[in-house]
């Protein structure tokens, strides 16, 4: 008996399988044709970014600076954006950080600000400047360590 349903079982889904192929290559063209779909939009979660950034510094970033030491920070966007374009840049020092401010960048997709350690973000000290560039909804970083007084 058992032998008898373990076949009436498998038959039936040899005739599933076998019902199933014959539909499913009767619904294909004879020909490639032309996808309906032409373009996806991807969810912003999912996107990437076109372009690459990088930030270099003056003192090289990680140098110890103190009280009235300047650093001159570049950021390099890759490829080049069309002009005309500009990244932002904040500030941010222990628990200080200045607001937002745009700076253009060049036709070879360069930006370059200097800031300074002074007495109103003394609260740095200890702490690190940071300055942190944004473009197109990425951000990179250059830091370095500010010496307590």
């Amino acid at each position: 008996m058992t032998d008898q349903i373990d076949q009436t079982r498998r038959t039936v889904l040899h005739g599933l399988t076998a019902g199933g192929a014959a539909i499913t290559a009767r619904q294909l063209p004879g020909a490639w044709t032309r996808p309906v779909v032409e373009t996806v939009i991807l969810p912003a979660h999912a996107q990437t970014s076109e372009f690459q950034l990088s930030c270099s510094g003056s003192p090289p970033t990680g140098t110890t600076i103190g009280l009235g030491d300047s650093v001159m920070s570049t950021l390099q966007v890759i490829p080049p954006p069309p002009l005309p374009a500009s990244a932002t840049l904040r500030l941010f020092c222990g628990p200080t950080s200045d607001p937002e401010s745009p700076i253009p960048l060049d036709a070879n997709g360069t930006a370059t600000a200097t800031r300074t350690v002074n007495s109103q973000n003394l609260a740095c000290a200890g702490f690190s400047l940071d300055l942190r560039w944004t473009f197109e909804g990425q951000s990179v970083v250059c830091s370095w360590p500010v010496a307590a007084p």
